[in-house]
């Protein structure tokens, strides 16, 4: 790419007549591996740790959502996969104050559920539940971090082969007739209840659309809002017809968000299944999560399609110790954008542990580097231009180059006679580690990292601002 080509691949974000500033986060059109926001170049990276919009009532500490968000900013993470869960939990029928709340539905009765309590009403809505929610996204909104919604989730409806029914969290679902006041049994003949992603009964399609109904109505008014079909979900025909409703349901609304699908999961026998990688990329949705069965994953995954905005989703493609900051930048440097499945729950007083925390704020410096410190609208990777095979590029302009390793290595594509800046970066102590200034001689250069699981940053020019750099003094404790 020449420099006027990215000049102008640069100036494309504000001429595009599409894109205004009322919009929510969008897919960036000139470089759709990544989105765009109020004229901003967006790289998203952040976590999941699936207790943030639903407490397990009396069973553990509310999640404090205010002081996570503090927490979050503290280490530069910009993005949470929120989970929303379709079950008052397992065992609910021997430990009855154990239900997580709120969920969707009201409790009307007549008659008990599972836990003791009053029944499901499928037709009327929990407003509690809608205004967590709506309240939560408008905190996170505030604070500049992006939030998926997850609209469905097959593990409240999944039970496994060595559980009773009471046992598993399909047990405690609303939609498991001794649940409900409906007459509404979304179950297959496994006595498992996949079925409900699977179904052609008009009423249970009819009560899944009035929820996703529910919730754009809530949360249209928002920028940093996604939406999730659900998590690790098979049916392809349920997601397509979903992702097409929200689209359709949105078109005559103020704001049209994106819409994310996952790479697979439970089948209609709550077996699992993936899709393949054309299934998922030429579906309807805006954004894809790849999957571990795909070929190169996790250890050397192919670059992005580059067609539509990736999630590397560390539950999803798994890898060893998936608190190992080299599966970020892997991420980043193949071109995905990416979630940490945070095993961690805390609250202020606890001590996350040093593993984990080098992780998120490794996460905190690759984000600096792709908002602040690069023209990342212009950049892709390019496993051609750096012998370690992990490079994000604008050739000629601009490099990261990760080496998970120790040796030296070769970056190609540089301009001949040309003053560069660079900048090492040690993912073991998360701090940069030397700036300086070299001149090319060729357009090749071999680099010596002056550490091992080292990042070098190049860019064209005499100095990188110290401003876009990932301070030390931001690693505050939480």
């Amino acid at each position: 790419m020449t420099r006027i080509q990215s000049l102008l691949l640069a100036l494309s974000i504000f001429i595009n007549p599409i894109i205004t500033l009322a919009d929510p986060i969008k897919v960036h059109p000139a470089n759709p591996r990544y989105f765009i926001h109020d004229g901003q170049t967006v790289y998203l990276i952040g976590h999941q740790i699936s207790l943030d919009l639903q407490d397990p009532k009396s069973c553990e500490k509310p999640f404090n959502w205010q002081n996570h968000l503090n927490w979050m900013k503290q280490r530069n993470i910009n993005y949470v996969r929120n989970w929303t869960w379709w079950s008052m939990g397992s065992n609910a029928d021997k430990n009855p104050n154990c239900t997580r709340f709120p969920l969707m539905y009201k409790r009307t009765g007549p008659g008990n559920a599972i836990d003791g309590k009053p029944k499901f009403n499928l037709e009327r809505f929990e407003q509690a539940f809608f205004d967590r929610m709506r309240t939560r996204v408008m905190q996170a909104e505030a604070k500049e971090v992006y939030i998926s919604i997850m609209l469905f989730e097959v593990y409240s409806f999944y039970r496994s082969n060595s559980q009773s029914v009471n046992e598993s969290r399909w047990g405690g679902n609303p939609f498991r007739g001794a649940n409900n006041v409906n007459g509404v049994n979304a179950l297959d003949e496994d006595n498992k209840g996949c079925d409900f992603f699977y179904t052609s009964n008009a009423k249970i399609r009819n009560l899944q659309k009035a929820y996703v109904k529910k919730v754009i109505d809530t949360l249209n008014e928002f920028d940093n809002v996604i939406y999730e079909i659900a998590n690790e979900l098979y049916a392809p025909n349920f997601q397509n017809d979903m992702a097409n409703y929200i689209k359709s349901h949105e078109a005559s609304k103020p704001k049209q968000h994106l819409v994310y699908l996952s790479h697979g999961g439970r089948s209609s026998s709550c077996s699992w299944k993936a899709m393949t990688e054309s299934q998922v990329i030429n579906s309807p949705a805006d954004i894809y999560a790849p999957s571990h069965n795909w070929n190169g994953f996790p250890n050397n995954p192919p670059m992005s399609a580059g067609t539509k905005p990736a999630v590397w989703d560390v539950d999803h493609i798994f890898g060893d110790h998936w608190e190992d900051p080299k599966w970020a930048w892997t991420a980043f440097t193949r071109g995905y954008h990416f979630c940490l499945y945070d095993n961690e729950i805390w609250e202020s007083t606890q001590i996350p542990t040093s593993a984990y925390e080098r992780m998120r704020y490794n996460m905190g410096a690759i984000l600096n580097y792709a908002n602040a410190a690069i023209n990342l609208a212009a950049m892709n990777p390019r496993n051609d231009l750096s012998s370690t095979g992990f490079c994000l590029a604008n050739p000629g302009m601009e490099y990261i180059i990760y080496q998970p390793g120790s040796s030296s290595f070769t970056i190609k594509g540089l301009s001949d006679n040309t003053e560069y800046s660079y900048q090492w970066f040690n993912t073991d102590s998360y701090s940069e580690q030397g700036t300086g200034t070299i001149t090319t001689s060729g357009s090749s250069r071999s680099f010596s990292p002056p550490f091992s699981k080292a990042v070098l940053v190049l860019k064209y020019g005499s100095g990188i601002a110290p401003d876009t750099i990932p301070r030390n003094h931001d690693r505050r404790k939480p």
